[in-house]
């Protein structure tokens, strides 16, 4: 609980971190399998606005030239699940296969969430 945002200083800090490792290591099927195992987790704490309020900034797709490698958008937790969900979809192995369709279905599941909870969901 404390891992999500669970009060203090640094609250914020620590889901962060998470979004941005999980943006980081989505071609590390390791990795990767085990940061979805704690968005899983975080799915029966009491932690959602604070996960789906977050936002991080990611490169935009298939920078051509230096201004549009510069530019960046923001995403929230379910378009950053899907998006990674989307790079485990190039892995051929059926570990890739297991973590593709994880990722689509905690996509879904926060998105769902943040409906429910009247924030935005994607992008």
């Amino acid at each position: 609980r404390r891992l999500f945002g669970g009060g203090g200083g640094g609250a914020a800090s620590a889901p962060l971190l998470l979004l941005r490792l999980l943006w980081r290591w989505r071609d590390d099927l390791e990795a990767f399998g085990s940061l979805l195992s704690l968005f899983e987790l975080a799915l029966a704490l009491p932690c959602h606005r604070s996960l789906l309020s977050l936002e991080l900034s990611v490169p935009a797709d298939e920078p051509v030239d230096a201004a549009s490698a510069a530019r960046r958008r923001p995403l929230r937790l379910p378009a950053l699940l899907r998006y990674a969900g989307e790079a485990a979809r190039r892995g051929t192995s059926e570990g890739w296969r297991d973590a593709e369709q994880r990722a689509r279905h905690l996509a879904k599941e926060w998105g769902a969430l943040a409906t429910a909870l009247g924030l935005t969901s994607g992008e």
